[in-house]
């Protein structure tokens, strides 16, 4: 499974931006998906993008 995600604040309260990144981070997490978020939040917008998946099984 694949689970891509961006998430932009706009002129909107940034903090919000961040609560929904931590809490996209810890439900990765919870299925057991490995990958990253990328981003960065500023005075007045942050901006997010993560990618995740389940780890390659060897055959």
């Amino acid at each position: 499974m694949r689970v891509t995600f961006n998430i932009s604040s706009g002129s909107e309260d940034p903090k919000q931006a961040v609560e929904l990144r931590e809490k996209f981070e810890a439900l990765m997490v919870e299925y057991g998906l490995q990958g990253t978020t990328r981003g960065d939040e500023y005075s007045k917008r942050a901006i997010f993008n993560g990618s995740y998946r389940t780890e390659a099984k060897e055959e």
